[in-house]
């Protein structure tokens, strides 16, 4: 048994291309966590020191499920939360995703165990599958 508790988080990155990222947020009444506009300083994400010389390429409204202890879910578990928060303006958010097509669903996860693994079950397969958002991965190892 791992010491501590695997955590899984999720980001949805929307590209509104020449739009202000604040769009998003007009058309779904969903609040983003964050925003990056095109052509300001980049900045560190953890401290948020802007990087000298370093531009943003693109607009990006971000929706985050923050880094968190899961102690009985799986990957899932944050998946299906960012799932719940977008269903609640489906028709709105189903619309924006097909005016901004580049976008995608950022998991990532720290597992504390020796075989970590997570589970898609069919009902979150089918829930993804409705959105057709592009998916990626963000895993990390961390047993001893």
């Amino acid at each position: 048994m791992a010491d501590k508790q695997n955590e899984f988080g999720c980001t949805l990155f929307i590209d509104t291309q020449d739009e202000v990222p604040d769009i998003v947020t007009e058309l779904t009444n969903i609040q983003g966590s964050a925003y990056m506009i095109k052509g300001q300083n980049k900045v560190k994400p953890s401290t948020n020191e802007v990087i000298d010389g370093q531009f943003n390429k693109y607009n990006l409204w971000m929706l985050k499920i923050e880094l968190r202890e899961w102690p009985d879910g799986y990957l899932n578990s944050a998946i299906e939360l960012m799932l719940d928060l977008l269903d609640r303006e489906k028709d709105k958010v189903l619309s924006v995703l097909k005016r901004f097509p580049k976008n995608h669903l950022l998991c990532f996860g720290y597992f504390y165990e020796v075989n970590p693994y997570f589970v898609f079950n069919k009902e979150l397969v089918k829930r993804l599958n409705e959105y057709n958002i592009d998916i990626e991965f963000d895993l990390y190892c961390l047993n001893e």
